[in-house]
C-alpha cells in the first residue's frame, strides 16, 4: 500500500471495528497501516472480508491474522510446497 490508500484502509478498519465492537482511533489506523504496508489495499480488503467471515473469537483481528487470511500460514505454505514436490517427483 501507499499513502494514497490510507483513507480506504481507514474504512476497512472502521468496518472491522464495527463488527468486532472496537473504537478505532487514528493511532490504530497508523500502526496497522505500517504493519500491513507490504500488502496491496485489495489484499487487505480481501483479508478483512475473510476474517469477518471466518473468525470465531470475537476479538479485533491482529495484522498477522489479516495477512494470514490472504497469504496462508507457514504450515499451509509448507503443505503446498510438499504437495508440489511430490507431483514433480512422480512425474520423473
Amino acid at each position: 500500500m501507499n499513502e494514497n490508500d490510507i483513507e480506504r484502509f481507514g474504512k476497512v478498519l472502521e468496518v472491522l471495528g464495527n463488527i468486532f465492537q472496537r473504537e478505532i482511533k487514528p493511532i490504530v489506523v497508523e500502526l496497522y497501516f505500517k504493519a500491513l504496508q507490504d500488502m496491496t489495499i485489495e489484499e487487505v480488503e480481501r483479508g478483512a472480508n475473510i476474517v469477518i467471515n471466518t473468525k470465531t473469537i470475537p476479538t479485533f483481528p491482529l495484522p498477522a491474522e489479516i495477512r494470514q487470511a490472504v497469504r496462508g500460514s507457514s504450515s499451509e505454505k509448507a503443505i503446498k510446497q510438499i504437495t508440489c514436490l511430490r507431483k514433480m517427483i512422480n512425474e520423473v
